[in-house]
């Protein structure tokens, strides 16, 4: 299905989707399904001889920005959208995505993938439930590009575009 929709909505054929854009993905979240843990895990930074600080410990740990905004082009809907949401996600924070407008049928596939995710990851047990809010939609007007850069509650943005709008952000 994956294939099929993206390579109906962009014209190319299902082999070309393939190698572009679902198998980087797949590679780069098997890399963080196996990673993400050593990644992310607190990192001892002491020292047995330092000369300041010999009975400190030194302790460095990784915490969510928050919330994320990220908007994506239309050249490659998916992988260009999944790769930032999937490692936001990964990290703890949440996520805000505004899709390209040109896409509508992979812009619902996506949010259904990382949907579903979602509600598998939260029925295993260290995982709290509601994760299903980690993650929205939004819709694919400029206007909602701009209230997204705009909005106070949004801490980073990853913007994947051209260079003209990425001076207006």
């Amino acid at each position: 299905i994956i294939l099929k929709t993206v390579a109906e909505e962009k014209g190319r054929d299902p082999f070309n989707v393939l190698l572009t854009e679902y198998i980087p993905l797949r590679l780069l979240i098997r890399y963080y399904r196996k990673n993400a843990r050593k990644i992310l895990k607190t990192e001892n930074r002491s020292r047995l001889f330092s000369l300041n600080w010999s009975n400190k410990k030194i302790l460095v740990g990784r915490e969510p920005y928050g919330v994320f905004g990220i908007i994506t082009p239309s050249n490659y809907p998916l992988s260009l959208a999944m790769g930032p949401v999937v490692t936001a996600l990964i990290a703890g924070n949440s996520v805000l995505l505004k899709p390209c407008p040109e896409t509508p049928r992979t812009n619902i596939l996506i949010q259904q993938l990382i949907l579903e995710s979602l509600k598998i990851t939260e029925s295993l047990p260290p995982y709290p439930k509601n994760l299903g809010s980690l993650f929205k939609l939004l819709p694919t007007g400029i206007e909602y590009g701009r209230s997204l850069i705009a909005c106070p509650s949004v801490q980073r943005v990853h913007f994947t575009g051209s260079v003209k709008t990425g001076w207006e952000i």
